[in-house]
């Protein structure tokens, strides 16, 4: 489970950083989380096709997380895209991206399903495939946003390979195994009980964005233990006031949410364009949780 930070700017792209976007990577499939501006290009220089992207995850209607939508959404179509597409946000992105298909993408070969998610509660495994299952959060912005838990699935139980072999068990058996069951030999004998041949599976990895929100004290429980935390963190304590007018967090802030929450590892982002150097917010963060990360551009991010 990686994160792949395309974009971690605010409001507009300057010669530091991008507009908000990220790809979530689990077990070699992408996802797209928020799309700024430029997110075409970002994606084609970080090596991702837009063929392989298998949801999208929009936060809110603010240009800086959605204005990469109209090219990215009608380039699909261009370069034959045939995989349907989910798009899970809220009920104005979803009000944007029929404007798009009605007047950017003429004949579009691939199947495009909106879920709006409610902006005023939590809304469990809204979106769910084979490799992750996906929350939403509600955020506290200017307007209606949401964030998105992410959890990728794992087998309950894995494979103990020297116990098959001593036991010769067949390679058909071992799907069967993994969800759990005994193994029952096709000609009789001995049942050998699944515990005797597999062990505990690995706590499936977990991944939280917040983006944009004030300081997320109502969604404590919900992120708490997370492996990875992303938290906006647009200002520094010096400009709190301004934080607190225009609905986003302190890097203090941000890693006050994470402390309360015991989660592994917070990540700072959403940076504010006064900060050619985002070191004062590093500080300010790892100051309160030292596990504290800022976002870069390119950076790749282990869950």
């Amino acid at each position: 489970m990686q994160v792949k930070i395309l974009g971690c700017g605010s409001a507009r792209p300057t010669r530091h950083h991008l507009p908000s976007a990220q790809v979530l990577t689990v077990a070699g499939h992408h996802y797209l989380i928020d799309a700024g501006e430029g997110v075409q290009h970002s994606l084609i220089m970080a090596g991702y096709k837009m063929t392989q992207l298998e949801a999208l995850f929009i936060s809110h209607a603010h240009g800086d997380h959605c204005f990469g939508l109209p090219g990215l959404l009608t380039s699909m179509a261009h370069v034959g895209r045939t995989k349907p597409l989910t798009i899970v946000t809220t009920a104005e992105v979803a009000d944007f991206i029929r404007y798009i298909e009605a007047h950017h993408v003429e004949e579009s070969s691939y199947a495009l399903s909106v879920t709006i998610a409610p902006s005023d509660e939590v809304s469990p495994s809204i979106y769910t495939d084979e490799w992750i299952t996906v929350d939403t959060l509600p955020l506290r912005h200017r307007t209606s946003a949401v964030g998105f838990l992410c959890r990728e699935h794992c087998m309950p139980r894995r494979i103990d390979p020297v116990a098959t072999n001593f036991y010769q068990i067949p390679y058909s058996a071992m799907p069967a195994l993994q969800m759990g069951l005994d193994y029952v030999p096709q000609g009789g004998g001995r049942i050998i009980p699944n515990r005797e041949l597999t062990k505990p599976g690995r706590p499936p990895r977990s991944y939280a964005y917040l983006s944009d929100t004030l300081p997320a004290w109502h969604l404590v429980e919900q992120i708490r233990g997370v492996n990875l935390l992303y938290h906006e963190s647009t200002y520094s304590e010096e400009f709190l006031d301004r934080a607190e007018t225009y609905g986003h967090s302190t890097a203090r802030q941000a890693a006050e949410v994470a402390k309360a929450a015991e989660v592994g590892q917070l990540l700072l982002g959403h940076y504010s364009g006064r900060y050619d150097d985002v070191s004062v917010l590093l500080k300010e963060a790892q100051e309160v949780f030292p596990n504290s990360f800022a976002a870069q551009e390119g950076d790749l991010y282990e869950v």
